[in-house]
């Protein structure tokens, strides 16, 4: 059971990496964690538009398996109960992970959606910092439930998910600020720009990722 999950999430992770690929971005590794998965590219699509798509393309692919695993449930109506059983789970699990991934709680793949989205509004540094202050705070609440309820793996999940909202952070204080580094590869603007430009000593080369959580 524990095998197909893990397959299922290296799934979600293709259907992020496949559209990327086909949009002009280049991946650099897909990461597997107990409470995930991780697409990291070290450059993304060229526009906005796709990074959304691209976002997006993991939960439709999750959404897409749950239903054939209900389906495969039905029509093995007379297998089984074990058979029956984890085709059911699995269809649930795929379920939960498509729609859990929507929440915009960037990094997530709602968040990155609801970055693009705000992107075209007020820049692409701007639209990271409001995803990633509205992605904390899902985290914080992630982590007061885990703790109220006792439940580890939320409280896992909230602490991973700030660490990788605090993470794609741009520093320094404000657009046009030496050392201030657009994520994803991008200037403020949103325009591609190549990924071993630095502004400062102590930037990295910006890269993008796109996740999925348990």
């Amino acid at each position: 059971m524990a095998i197909a999950l893990f397959a299922c999430v290296l799934v979600h992770e293709l259907a992020h990496s496949l559209y990327a690929l086909r949009k002009g971005g280049r991946v650099r590794d897909i990461t597997l964690l107990m409470v995930g998965g991780v697409s990291q590219m070290s450059e993304p699509p060229k526009e906005v538009k796709h990074e959304a798509i691209m976002a997006l393309a993991g939960p439709l692919v999750s959404f897409a398996l749950g239903a054939e695993f209900h389906l495969l449930r039905l029509l093995a109506d007379h297998a089984s109960f074990n058979l029956r059983f984890a085709l059911f789970y699995l269809g649930i699990l795929n379920l939960a992970l498509g729609a859990f991934n929507l929440l915009p709680a960037f990094p997530m793949d709602g968040g990155r959606i609801l970055r693009a989205v705000l992107a075209t509004r007020m820049g692409l540094v701007q639209a990271t910092r409001t995803a990633a202050k509205v992605g904390k705070v899902f985290a914080v609440v992630f982590g007061v439930l885990g703790v109220l309820t006792i439940n580890m793996l939320l409280v896992l999940i909230a602490f991973f998910m700030f660490i990788g909202a605090e993470g794609e952070v741009p520093r320094g204080g404000g657009e046009g600020v030496a050392g201030a580094v657009a994520p994803a590869g991008r200037d403020e603007r949103g325009r591609c720009r190549p990924c071993c430009r630095l502004t400062s000593p102590s930037t990295r080369p910006p890269s993008g990722c796109s996740g999925s959580g348990a």
